[in-house]
């Protein structure tokens, strides 16, 4: 008995579905940054890949809340809140590669990783060219999110 070469193929395809599926799970949620002045909640993009949106923005102090660094015109200025800031991502084993993150700090766009460390925290790296950089997102509390 043989196999087919669209049998294959099928299988080929679905073969990396569950891994992917498994790094989503283990990354999505909500977020907050490292200084605390901001949650982000990280989700299905619709493709399987985590996309992550702000979702609230400290009101207190001097945060930025505006995208006063934008370089298209379009979103200069505009509100922070509900923008997403992570995306296009590929699976690598449990991590999340060759993606990008945003930076509304000073407007650029990083090649950006992914990697749950533990139950609580998560490493977002930002890379240019071979330099990277990590900082440690911890999770929200689910309380303060009215979950």
């Amino acid at each position: 008995m043989s196999i087919s070469a669209g049998m294959v193929v099928a299988m080929a395809m679905t073969a990396g579905t569950p891994r992917a599926e498994s790094a989503l799970d283990n990354v999505s949620g909500h977020w907050f940054t490292p200084d605390k002045a901001s949650i982000i909640k990280i989700e299905d993009c619709g493709d399987g890949t985590p996309c992550g949106k702000v979702v609230w923005i400290d009101t207190d102090g001097d945060h930025l809340r505006r995208d006063r660094h934008n370089a298209d015109p379009g979103l200069k200025d505009t509100p922070l809140e509900g923008r997403v800031l992570l995306h296009g991502f590929e699976a690598n084993g449990e991590r999340w590669t060759n993606g990008a993150i945003y930076n509304p700090e000073n407007g650029h766009t990083y090649r950006a990783l992914l990697e749950r460390l533990d139950a609580q925290r998560l490493e977002v790296k930002g890379c240019v060219g071979p330099i990277c950089r990590g900082l440690i997102w911890t999770a929200a509390d689910r309380a303060l999110l009215g979950e």
